[in-house]
């Protein structure tokens, strides 16, 4: 299982890369699930970035197959 630490913009965290579970938790990051990764998101203003990283996921799966 892969994890990805990302704010709302769909930026990687800083520091959050192998971070522990716990860790994750007191940054208020919310677990997602994205095709086989988990994927934390922050939800501060209750908007989270599932939708941003499945389409920059399947435009990259487009151009990698053409």
């Amino acid at each position: 299982m892969s994890v990805l630490a990302t704010d709302e913009s769909g930026q990687p965290l800083k520091g959050a890369t192998g971070s522990s579970l716990a860790s994750l938790e007191r940054q208020n990051l919310v677990e997602k699930r994205v095709g086989r990764e988990t994927v934390w998101v922050i939800t501060e203003t209750g908007r989270t970035v599932c939708e941003q990283i499945q389409t920059r996921r399947a435009k990259h799966e487009q151009s990698a197959s053409a």
